[in-house]
């Protein structure tokens, strides 16, 4: 599995488990996408390298 790939499937898990606590934020900071939940819950995954 490509480091994207989990990545995604990692957020994609977190949206899931989150669905009905409120709201999510997320956003993109250097190398870094994250994702926060208003019950306090976060998670924060490293994006890919740039391609050549």
């Amino acid at each position: 599995m490509t480091t994207a790939l989990a990545a995604l499937l990692a957020l994609e898990a977190f949206i899931q488990e989150h669905l009905d606590c409120g709201e999510l934020d997320s956003d993109v900071e250097n190398a870094h996408v994250w994702m926060t939940c208003t019950c306090g819950a976060v998670i924060t995954q490293m994006r890919d390298p740039p391609g050549p």
